[in-house]
């Protein structure tokens, strides 16, 4: 799969229809993809949530995205149970997504799926902080456990305890998440051409309002420019890849700099936090990018 590719019409495999794969479907069917959902114990309870389908059929689509927790017992086991022959089924030039659980797939299936050109974009590995050199080196693209560490995540997921404990004690509640996170963003934004200097734990800062200087861009570069208003994803990818890459077999070096990666790695925000300004010329995209979750004006 080429960058750049256009969406529209492109098949979306997703593996778990919870919190997280639920917004993944509305957002790719935004898209105009042909999504293909699955998720057993869901299909269960509500049959009709989704046009549900089997997991083989999932994984004939363009890309294979999953979001499930780690099972090892139980009617519906995750630990393991993405196999070589799933693999074998997929477009030679698809892209396979994991941002769930390291342990749902063998470091081993995912090589040999790498070697019949299958794109690996993985946040989550089988032996993590320990990524396998071949897998570094060939992975299209490589993150450190870090897809849920948006700045709002992590507010709102404080506010979720400091809200059950304040229920049960029965305190009076004096914490907002959105007063703070505004806080930090207006701290950003008279920040944003700080850079880190640290090559081993480079910043991103984010710009939270992003003017766009090309007059003719796609959807799928609109969403990448605006994407970029608050981080840059290949090059977290490139940099994490480099500085592993330079660790070479130094198995404990290369723990040590999976940790400090996400130990340091800074300031990153949902696309509701950002407002690209778009050009007339591509103001047709203006829906879809507020589809997605951007703050369009």
């Amino acid at each position: 799969m080429k960058r750049g590719t256009p969406l529209n019409g492109k098949s979306l495999g997703i593996i778990g229809c919870g919190q997280v794969g639920s917004r993944v479907i509305e957002k790719a069917n935004s898209l105009g993809m042909k999504t293909m959902p699955v998720d057993p114990p869901l299909e269960k309870i509500s049959p009709d949530r989704y046009p549900f389908v089997e997991i083989e059929k999932a994984f004939t689509a363009d890309f294979v995205t999953v979001h499930v927790p780690l099972a090892t017992s139980g009617d519906y086991p995750t630990f393991h149970f993405i196999t070589e022959a799933l693999f074998d089924l997929m477009p030679s030039n698809g892209l396979f997504i994991n941002t769930s659980r390291g342990q749902v797939v063998r470091d081993s299936v995912i090589l040999k799926a790498m070697k019949k050109g299958i794109g690996m974009a993985l946040d989550v590995f089988e032996q993590e902080p320990d990524i396998q050199n071949e897998i570094t080196k060939k992975a299209f693209i490589l993150t450190p456990h870090v897809a849920g560490y948006a700045v709002d995540g992590k507010l709102r997921g404080t506010q979720m305890l400091y809200d059950a404990i304040v229920k049960k004690n029965n305190f009076p509640s004096r914490f907002d998440y959105s007063h703070h996170l505004n806080e930090k963003i207006k701290k950003l934004n008279r920040q944003k051409n700080t850079k880190g200097d640290n090559k081993n734990n480079p910043q991103f800062t984010p710009t939270l309002s992003n003017k766009f200087s090309k007059e003719k861009l796609s959807l799928e570069q609109n969403i990448v420019e605006a994407s970029a208003g608050t981080f840059d994803l290949m090059k977290d990818s490139f940099d994490f890849k480099k500085v592993l890459d330079e660790a070479k077999d130094n198995e404990s070096s290369r723990r040590d700099l999976f940790h400090a990666f996400r130990k340091n790695y800074n300031h990153r925000f949902e696309w509701n936090n950002i407002s690209p300004q778009i050009k007339k010329q591509n103001s047709s995209h203006k829906e879809k990018l507020a589809k997605l979750g951007f703050r369009i004006k």
